[in-house]
């Protein structure tokens, strides 16, 4: 940051610089750096700029944020011009305070990440000194307002949260919605009495539903709007009316908008990730996408991990590609579900090809263990299930680099693809489920096919393990509800595969509404 040549009120000056050595040691250095950058010289001096820095205030209601968090009230009372070299110290730092702190609100986030998630290794925001340089490029710019609004995530995934924001924020005026009253499962051609409220609830998003002649009766056009009504929010679009369904009905515009705010705060904190070649797992949708060089190549359903076991969000690189992997079971699986399958039934290991083996690595008899003592006690051995199309993981693995044993791969039960919510583990893409963009890539995946079909456990080393190539890593980023996988990796809301970059990215997922207290008490707390 250059230093620009000392001129306009020394006394002023000398005063910023003497508020700014008063303020506490653990206080952020950024607006301290910025103007020991310039010598100390005020920068508020134009009406325009002040006014301007205002209007950024307010809209960042656009954005999920809360302009009360800025004090909008004091700033306009301290807008016209002070003589005393105190007061005007005192509003120059106001001023330069409110648009760090808003700055970066707007880039990086509100909420600490770190406070909600242990695990939390993503980018973190850049140093004082990095940001007094950011704030001083605002500062330059001709228009301070555009300036400030380009510091938001340039994603399209932000953008389309926003206008949805806009939308629900709209509707808070017409208070909620019609509710539909909660009972047995309403299938097509049913009749209900809640049908009635049913129509009316859709009426009111806009939906196109005439009146029946027969109001109880659910028919097919009722039904038809249901179905985009589910499709809309990430629901199984069969047309039937059950628990989860009913919940997206009955969620009010307020809700929406908590949602959509908690989403957008979770994008802030991992924008800076989402740049480059990536691979998105969205574990709410089940689906997964691969972007290489700003294109989609790759995409697959997903099949995500029990609620039980969750994934910590991280973000990693891929090590190594394993073809016909044997799998090594995890502390969890083992001690949740293997060694009581083992206590209740002797053929449980031989049932799934799996063995035991000791620290030497050589097969224990299971019939010498006491696997009813086994979870108290300790268990000095380690279960594996033999490489093979029918194993676990199925023909390939990704290893990653993270301490969790997280990682992707695929799956011998290729009919949970058919389940559109099931959770068992992650199978990183189902034989004809899988689709490419162009020949390279359906090259690449029946050279995989072909590779795997030969047996045996197989393994590439990445290339550059420690860095990410430039087409290998992977980045799965947490989101509300996401499941860690029992036998591989399970992401979070979005697995990505990064170029030169680290792994994993679960990104808010577009525009499916997540519950705004899922693992962001703080955010949803916020005023609407």
């Amino acid at each position: 940051m250059a230093i620009e040549p000392a001129t306009g009120d020394s006394a002023l000056a000398l005063r910023i610089e003497q508020r700014l050595r008063e303020r506490a040691a653990m206080a952020d250095e950024t607006t301290a750096l910025f103007y020991l950058a310039r010598a100390y010289r005020p920068v508020w001096t134009e009406p325009a700029r002040a006014e301007a820095l205002l209007a950024a205030v307010d809209a960042l209601r656009g954005h999920g944020l809360d302009p009360a968090d800025f004090a909008p009230l004091r700033l306009r009372a301290a807008l016209p011009a002070e003589a005393d070299p105190d007061r005007a110290a005192e509003r120059e730092l106001l001023f330069t305070d409110t648009l760090a702190a808003l700055l970066f609100q707007l880039r990086y986030g509100k909420v600490d990440p770190h406070a909600l998630y242990r695990e939390w290794n993503f980018t973190p925001p850049p140093n004082p000194y990095e940001r007094a340089g950011e704030l001083a490029r605002v500062l330059q710019a001709p228009d301070l307002a555009a300036a400030v609004e380009a510091q938001a995530p340039d994603l399209p995934l932000y953008r389309a949260l926003r206008a949805e924001l806009l939308a629900q924020q709209g509707l808070l005026a017409g208070g909620d919605w019609p509710r539909v009253a909660a009972g047995p499962t309403l299938k097509p051609g049913a009749r209900s009495a809640r049908v009635p409220s049913l129509r009316a609830r859709l009426a009111a998003a806009g939906e196109s539903v005439l009146d029946a002649r027969d109001k109880s009766h659910y028919d097919e056009a009722l039904v038809e709007a249901v179905e985009r009504f589910q499709a809309a929010h990430g629901l199984q679009a069969d047309g039937v009316l059950g628990a989860q369904t009913l919940e997206a009905l009955n969620a009010s515009p307020a809700q929406r908008v908590a949602q959509i705010r908690a989403n957008l705060e979770r994008l802030r904190w991992v924008a800076g990730d989402l740049q480059g070649d990536r691979l998105l797992v969205d574990i709410v949708g089940y689906h997964a996408d691969l972007v290489l060089d700003g294109q989609p190549v790759w995409a697959s359903r997903v099949i995500v991990g029990k609620p039980r076991r969750r994934t910590p969000s991280l973000l990693d690189s891929v090590t190594h590609l394993v073809l016909n992997p044997k799998w090594v079971v995890p502390p969890t699986i083992l001690r949740e579900d293997v060694i009581p399958g083992a206590a209740r039934n002797p053929s449980y290991l031989a049932n799934r090809r799996m063995r035991v083996v000791d620290r030497s690595g050589q097969t224990v008899d299971p019939s010498t263990i006491d696997w009813s003592g086994a979870r108290q006690s300790g268990f000095p051995y380690r279960i594996e299930q033999q490489s093979g199309a029918s194993g676990s993981l199925g023909r390939i693995k990704f290893s990653l680099s993270n301490p969790y044993v997280i990682y992707l791969h695929d799956t011998n039960t290729r009919s949970l693809f058919q389940a559109r919510r099931a959770r068992a583990q992650l199978g990183l893409r189902a034989r004809g489920e899988a689709r490419g963009t162009g020949g390279g890539a359906a090259r690449r995946r029946r050279a995989l096919e072909r590779a795997g079909a030969a047996g045996g456990a197989r393994q590439r080393a990445h290339p550059h393990p420690g860095r990410g190539a430039r087409r290998q890593g992977a980045a799965a980023l947490r989101h509300g509800g996401a499941r860690r996988c029992g036998q591989g990796l399970a992401a979070q809301r979005h697995l990505r595969l990064r170029r030169g970059h680290r792994r994993r990215p679960r990104c808010a997922c577009a525009l499916k509404p997540h519950p705004a207290g899922t693992s962001l008490g703080k955010l949803a707390a916020m005023p609407a």
